[in-house]
């Protein structure tokens, strides 16, 4: 028997061609026959056809492994994800009161310091009526009062002044 199988790599592929051999020599099928129609082609076809599916079976199964180990540790860092979620919301609220709060105590102190000013400048201009007024109204004590030529007149002529 002399075959050429070059293209076979692996001890596997080599009993897998000689079962095929051996499969095809009970049927009585002749090598040429074989060779004419492309039949050693077709055998590499098949066994590449096997291999993909055993490796997409293959694959399937790891990934499916895979996605049952690691759903727990996506579960937790879903979870994880969500409070961060939340409390970053809980922090753009309290920012946002803040905010507020702090626009609400800036123009009351601003309302404040308005009238503090207000108040400053009408204490400052207050002075100058009530000074005149004062004047106006004001007893003159015996020691501001100037006494008048008259006054000293009379008190020359009574020996007092």
């Amino acid at each position: 028997m002399n075959t050429n199988v070059s293209f076979l790599t692996t001890q596997e592929e080599i009993s897998q061609y000689l079962g095929v051999i051996s499969l095809l020599n009970r049927v009585k099928i002749s090598r040429d026959r074989i060779i004419r129609t492309g039949g050693e082609k077709m055998v590499i076809v098949y066994i590449s056809l096997a291999a993909i599916v055993l490796s997409l079976v293959f694959l399937g199964v790891y990934a499916f492994k895979t996605f049952k180990r690691v759903k727990p540790a996506i579960n937790s860092l879903s979870e994880t994800a969500a409070r961060l979620q939340q409390k970053t919301d809980t922090i753009k609220v309290e920012s946002t009161q803040l905010t507020e709060n702090q626009q609400q105590l800036m123009t009351d102190i601003q309302v404040k310091k308005e009238a503090v000013t207000s108040t400053i400048e009408n204490a400052k201009q207050t002075p100058k009526p009530i000074i005149q007024l004062w004047k106006r109204f004001k007893p003159e004590s015996k020691a501001d009062k100037k006494p008048s030529s008259k006054t000293k007149k009379l008190l020359a002529s009574y020996g007092r002044g």
